[in-house]
């Protein structure tokens, strides 16, 4: 699936601070392998990279063994103006896909527990390529899978690393109680919405969370 994309990317506008917290993690999308710049530019015709990390805090702290996840544009003339191509790290496999316009979302997995550099695990790097030379602001939200592999769980979610159970949580700072999808459709399931980023922000964007990098260990170890 590996397909290189060669033209630079420019960055505007873009996110000086950490990842934002959440209780048990977090899936954020970046433009950058720090996990700090949330929004960037890519003009007509060239091609830039984005970064999906798996935020790790309170439950998740520990390690993850997978994640499940799709992506929700702002609009859907994303897909008709930019192509993205989803590349796996070493060693994880995956079922479905996030990006583009017949994506449901997409399973990620591991046969080890993953740590990455102890605050985030890398799920996918995502060359994107601005083909339509579209200017038009776009923001991406993490949300469920279409169909989520757990009716309880309506949510994007990690599982942990506790073999052979592989709990699932549910990602984000606003969870809440919602309706089942399954009949007789009771208020059991957990809903929540994760990570958000912007493609070509506006003058006035700013999807900062008032975090500095320095301090996003510091403050993860509050959250836990």
């Amino acid at each position: 699936m590996k397909r290189h994309l060669t033209a630079a990317v420019a960055l505007a506008s873009l996110c000086l601070a950490g990842p934002a917290l959440a209780a048990n993690g977090n899936i954020g999308i970046y433009f950058d392998t720090d996990a700090a710049l949330c929004q960037g530019t890519i003009p007509c015709g060239q091609t830039g990279t984005m970064y999906l990390f798996g935020l790790l805090q309170g439950s998740s702290g520990t390690g993850i063994t997978g994640a499940e996840f799709g992506i929700t544009p702002s609009s859907a003339t994303l897909w008709t103006n930019y192509l993205f191509n989803e590349i796996l790290p070493p060693g994880a496999g995956a079922i479905g896909s996030a990006f583009g316009p017949a994506a449901t979302g997409i399973n990620i997995f591991w046969p080890s527990c993953q740590v990455g550099d102890g605050t985030k695990v890398l799920l996918m790097t995502v060359p994107v390529f601005n083909v339509g030379c579209a200017a038009t602001e776009y923001k991406m939200t993490v949300r469920k899978k279409d169909s989520a592999s757990n009716q309880f769980f309506q949510c994007p979610l990690f599982t942990l690393c506790d073999d052979p159970i592989f709990t699932k949580i549910c990602l984000g700072s606003n969870l809440t109680i919602c309706q089942n999808p399954e009949p007789p459709r009771p208020l059991n399931s957990t809903c929540s919405t994760s990570g958000t980023a912007y493609l070509n922000p506006g003058p006035t964007r700013n999807c900062t969370v008032g975090v500095e990098k320095g301090t996003w260990s510091s403050m993860k170890g509050l959250y836990r």
